[in-house]
């Protein structure tokens, strides 16, 4: 894809858009979405974080112990 910034003629060259989902930052099944020289991850339930790799905790009995996934 090519872009142009808003420049005046004379000063105007093409930008690349990179597609930053290209390398699969995403762990544990996420969804890229690319954005401008961004991506976000849409994590799949127990995971979150930048690229949905840290596990979340969870609650499993009533005296409060948690365990990490």
């Amino acid at each position: 894809m090519m872009c142009f910034n808003k420049l005046t003629k004379a000063e105007r060259f093409p930008l690349t858009d990179i597609d930053e989902c290209a390398t699969n930052p995403c762990k544990n099944d996420a969804t890229c979405i690319n954005g401008q020289n961004k991506y976000t991850c849409t994590c799949s339930g127990g995971w979150q974080g930048t690229n949905c790799d840290q596990g979340k905790y969870i609650r499993y009995s009533a005296n409060v112990t948690l365990y990490y996934i």
